[in-house]
């Protein structure tokens, strides 16, 4: 079985980003979100959630002046890995508030298609 991409991220840069990403992806909210339709036995969760935190704190700048998504998501896995407490970001406050998200997503290949992620 050759390993995705993700697995490969998770495996290079273990750290605070991958545990966070593990938790975000256990979330009910993410979970409510998807419809349970995300199945992360192969990380495909945690790459959508690590997706949307790139974005966050890495900005639609970085993903320009980046060659591929590849290394976008890298570097934004990176960056979760550096901070001193990646948990207190404002994405755990869109998986971890009160209020459910305003978004809803039923299946991976939708969000591919909305967001033209490059997946």
């Amino acid at each position: 079985m050759t390993l995705s991409s993700q697995e490969i991220r998770h495996a290079l840069y273990q750290g605070k980003g991958t545990v966070l990403l593990k938790e975000f992806a256990g979330n009910n909210f993410f979970k409510e979100a998807t419809d349970n339709s995300i199945n992360d036995v192969r990380m495909a969760a945690r790459e959508i959630i690590l997706h949307c935190v790139s974005f966050m704190i890495v900005g639609t700048e970085g993903y320009l002046n980046n060659d591929n998504m590849d290394s976008f998501l890298r570097r934004g896995l990176q960056i979760l890995n550096f901070l001193e407490s990646p948990e207190n970001l404002i994405s755990k406050r869109i998986f971890a508030s009160e209020t459910k998200p305003h978004f809803s997503i039923n299946s991976y290949d939708e969000l591919k298609r909305k967001f033209e992620l490059g997946m």
